[in-house]
């Protein structure tokens, strides 16, 4: 993540913390995407897990949501990703061959029945 983006998670994340809304929330769900996993640990993980630590040991397994810390627990779902990517840097993106809406809307769907 690039230090602007490291700059907005911080600012999100007192913002959460300030507003007492850290309280209100049960489960964090991400894209398994690299920066949006680090948004997610940034913003609602513990803040020893957001200093050298692998993002990848803070967000539950696949089908294994556990809470650590008082904080809510973090799970990535594939689908939760806006568009599919094959590469964290979207070097396969091109405005032309994009994921049409209604995949990315039935994605939605699917995930709103998940559990």
């Amino acid at each position: 993540m690039s230090s602007l983006g490291w700059q907005q998670v911080f600012e999100l994340r007192k913002l959460v913390h300030g507003s007492r809304l850290l309280d209100r929330v049960e489960l964090v769900v991400t894209s398994p995407l690299l920066r949006t996993m680090q948004t997610a640990v940034g913003v609602f993980g513990n803040e020893g897990e957001i200093y050298g630590s692998d993002v990848d040991s803070v967000i539950a397994p696949k089908n294994e949501i556990s809470t650590l810390n008082n904080y809510p627990p973090i799970f990535a779902s594939e689908l939760c990703r806006d568009r599919l990517m094959e590469s964290e840097e979207d070097d396969l993106w091109y405005p032309e061959a994009r994921e049409p809406y209604e995949e990315i809307a039935a994605r939605g769907i699917q995930f709103l029945n998940w559990s």
